[in-house]
């Protein structure tokens, strides 16, 4: 069997060649290489698989950790507006229904300039690249259990029998890698208080404390707050390979709708050069048929067969610009609106192809296996259940904790304690 492939331009930030039924396909295309997916080298696992701690999120971090980098141009897809602001919301009462842009030039555009565009300027591929702030922002938003809580309240009862007032506020650091707490606090009672309600009473200056705790069974190794984080994080990096098995998705189908054009403009052509060999035949058969060297009727199925062409060409001619219609929701300007392509934007033939022998063949293959983004994000989804499994066996265990706490109080003593 005979294996060949499309030569195409200098590949694309992701490179595919893509057939249509109207032209001859070759037998095999060659897969243009990848970047390979990457795991990342820092395992964000629950301490049982890793006694790492996620970095914390940050303006750049979603760029730098990200297990996948994305080609360059995706950059600006990401960005629609140069100045860093999405399009402007339709106003009521405007008509979202512009016709494309049709635009005619004498260059011919390949199928480099529409993968460009798709990666620069397609709606849904720019939604798919949001996806990106949404999942950072949960991320920010499961660390936010981590942060230093401060708590504070006063409490007065100035009538009846047990006269007192209380004011407390309190620092508590929760910690990462144990589970685990730090305390301080500060509070002042000053009164009669109950004599149930003795430790609410201080001295003239108050008390301070410090302290300090941790869980020695349940949610040492993994508890509640470090599940969504972990959680949050896998999900983050769960995005690059699924927005780039969107994208590599949208650059197939957008080779498949140029083809499609191409070949409706190779076909319209066709249909012309047949209709004016008909044309031609015009003149000569009536000379044969004046001479008496051909009936009248071989003059008139001539004419039969001229107006059957005419009507093929104008068939063709739709075909081709439904074809381009559909190409122009993959190729736009830069402002993101569709473009119509003019019929001499046509190539003048297919690429040629050349053969590509067994070796290469299943060197691409295992190339691309190796380099699927769909393994990649199934990857991160096992990790994400096997959290939900530590977290379920953690809630099964007894909560046995360990806490440390130190308080003195300063000024003059208001009691005999």
């Amino acid at each position: 069997m005979r294996h060949t492939h499309v030569q195409q331009p200098p590949p694309s930030p992701v490179a595919s060649v893509a057939s249509t039924k109207h032209m001859a396909p070759p037998r095999h295309v060659v897969l243009k290489k990848l970047p390979p997916v990457t795991e990342p080298t820092a395992e964000v696992m629950p301490v049982a698989f890793r006694q790492s701690e996620p970095p914390r999120p940050s303006a750049s971090a979603n760029e730098s950790n990200s297990p996948i980098s994305p080609p360059q141009p995706l950059a600006d897809a990401a960005n629609p507006d140069r100045n860093g602001e999405l399009p402007r919301p339709m106003v009521p009462g405007e008509s979202s229904l512009d016709p494309p842009e049709v635009i005619s030039r004498s260059s011919a555009v390949d199928l480099q300039d529409v993968i460009v565009s798709v990666n620069q300027s397609y709606p849904l591929l720019v939604s798919a690249l949001l996806e990106r702030q949404v999942a950072g922002g949960k991320q920010v938003s499961a660390w936010g259990e981590f942060d230093l809580n401060i708590k504070a309240f006063g409490i007065a009862m100035p009538e009846g029998f047990y006269q007192n007032y209380r004011n407390a506020i309190s620092v508590e650091q929760p910690v990462f890698r144990n589970g685990g707490y730090l305390y301080g606090g500060y509070k002042i009672g000053d009164g009669n208080f109950q004599p149930w309600f003795k430790e609410r009473e201080t001295d003239e200056g108050g008390e301070f404390s410090v302290g300090a705790g941790v869980p020695l069974l349940k949610g040492r190794a993994i508890d509640k707050r470090r599940a969504a984080i972990y959680q949050a994080d896998l999900a983050r990096r769960a995005v690059e390979p699924a927005v780039r098995s969107q994208m590599l998705e949208f650059v197939r189908v957008a080779s498949q709708v140029y083809w499609s054009w191409v070949a409706a403009g190779q076909s319209l052509e066709a249909q012309r050069d047949l209709l004016r060999i008909a044309e031609a035949r015009i003149q000569q058969l009536q000379d044969r048929v004046d001479a008496g060297d051909l009936q009248r009727i071989v003059r008139i199925n001539n004419e039969q067969l001229i107006a059957s062409r005419e009507t093929k060409v104008i068939e063709a001619e739709r075909k081709l610009q439904e074809a381009a219609i559909k190409l122009s929701l993959f190729f736009r300007n830069e402002r993101g609106e569709p473009i119509i392509l003019d019929n001499s934007r046509l190539p003048q033939a297919f690429p040629d192809y050349t053969t590509v022998g067994p070796r290469q063949v299943e060197a691409d293959i295992e190339y691309a296996i190796s380099a699927s983004p769909d393994l990649a994000e199934l990857n991160l989804i096992a990790r994400q259940v096997q959290v939900d499994l530590q977290n379920a066996e953690n809630m099964l265990l007894p909560k046995l904790d360990a806490q440390l706490l130190a308080s003195k109080d300063v000024g003059a003593p208001t009691s005999d304690k």
